[in-house]
Parts: structure tokens; sequence; C-alpha cells
């Protein structure tokens, strides 16, 4: 009997042991844990917003960088000079989710956001503040 049950004592603190170790790797693999990560996103976005509104390119301005949830980054920006019911969203996504996958993997500054595990959106709104598209950038995409 004592046998038994210091093989289930030795078993439920190999199952402990294996679940805190697996823990550890998740957070390092993705760049710390949620929480931290979340506060981070946060900081950032803090900074990036300070500078904000500005532009983006062209006739494109970058209003905001918001935080959340989870480890998500959301950029939102607006035409200056369409409506948005004049932007074609499947048109938009077709061209502009090509570039942003490809900062996504290759910007210097994007670095983080990759080790992170950060899923970036790209929201678009018309010059009356309606949404007309969002392009979402996933670790999975990669």
């Amino acid at each position: 009997m004592k046998k038994i049950v210091l093989l289930a004592f030795a078993l439920l603190g190999a199952f402990v042991i294996f679940d805190v170790a697996r823990g550890f790797l998740n957070a390092a693999a993705h760049g710390g844990r949620d929480v931290s990560c979340e506060r981070r996103l946060a900081a950032i976005c803090k900074t990036m917003n300070a500078g904000l509104p500005g532009p983006a390119s062209g006739n494109v301005l970058l209003d905001s960088v918001v935080a959340g949830s989870g480890r998500r980054m959301t950029y939102t920006y607006t035409f200056l000079n369409l409506s948005s019911a004049e932007i074609d969203p499947a048109n938009l996504t077709a061209k502009m989710k090509p570039q942003l996958l490809d900062g996504y993997k290759t910007d210097p500054r994007m670095a983080e956001f990759r080790k992170m595990a950060v899923e970036v959106h790209f929201q678009y709104r018309g010059k009356d503040g309606n949404i007309a598209a969002t392009i979402a950038i996933s670790p999975k995409d990669l």
C-alpha cells in the first residue's frame, strides 16, 4: 500500500514539474507571460500615440495605435480623400496584405512583435470616419 501511495505522489510530482516546465518554455518561446506582453504593448502604444495623428503615406493618416485584447495591436488609419463608401475592401486587402505581411516578417521594428507572437490589425477608415476594411496579420501567416 505504501508503494502505491509513493508511486502516486511521484507521478503527481512529475506531472506538476512537467506542467511548470512547459509553462516556462511556452513563455520563453513567445516573449514572456501574457500579462507582461500586454503591458509592453500598452507602453509601445503610449509612446507611439504621443506623436499621433500623423501622416502615414500620401493621403493616409495614422490616427492611433491600440493594444489588446491579448497579444494584439491595432493600427487605425484614415484616408483623407476617400469616404468609406469609395473604398473597395477586397481590393484594398488584396493590395495591402502582401505588403503588410512582408513588413511584419522583415521590418526590424516588428521584431519584438514577432518574438511575442503579436497579431497586428490594420484598420482603414474613410474620411467620414466609418471603417472600410480591417486587415489582420497573424504569426500563423508567417
